[in-house]
């Protein structure tokens, strides 16, 4: 993994930063994240129950609300941040090849075009690409806990209708 990161960034830049940075806010959209589905979701499904004789008692014919209504586009914002900070990353490394050595000069006498190109790219966008797979893992950890704590009587008939407009962030923009 080291050798993979040293091939993919440029010429003796550590990489550590980035690594801590990158782990630091995918903990941080995930606690977020996390947070934000239970406030919704418990919320959302204290609606259903009522207390009699002290017990709680599903209220009869009452419906939770889709999934993609529980979560909306707030529960993965930090992931979307993330994913930012990771593409500003890139910046830093194009700009680190004209600073100190300029190791630029090294890179344009290289046979191999787009090594630049790569060095710069490459890791943010393998980054960015575990970003998304870690969010759709989370969003399907979070559909589970919806799918399972709520009682099948009080599941909508579709409870995953909109579910990709979360993602695509149209319900925050309408």
């Amino acid at each position: 993994m080291k050798k993979l990161m040293q091939r993919l960034s440029p010429p003796g830049m550590n990489v550590k930063a980035e690594k801590a940075i990158t782990v630091i806010c995918l903990i941080l959209s995930a606690l977020w994240g996390t947070l934000y589905f239970l406030t919704n979701y418990i919320m959302e499904r204290d609606v259903l129950f009522t207390v009699r004789g002290g017990k709680l008692v599903p209220k009869q014919g009452a419906v939770i609300s889709e999934f993609a209504m529980t979560v909306d586009p707030g529960m993965i914002f930090g992931f979307y941040v993330t994913m930012l900070i990771i593409a500003g990353f890139t910046l830093f490394r194009l700009a680190y090849f004209y600073q100190g050595s300029k190791s630029i000069y090294l890179m344009r006498r290289l046979p191999q075009k787009g090594e630049t190109a790569k060095r710069v790219l490459a890791l943010p966008a393998l980054w960015i690409a575990g970003t998304a797979l870690i969010m759709l893992l989370f969003t399907g950890l979070m559909a589970a806990v919806y799918l399972l704590a709520t009682p099948k009587g009080c599941l909508p008939a579709q409870p995953f209708k909109d579910v990709w407009e979360v993602f695509a962030c149209w319900k925050s923009i309408s």
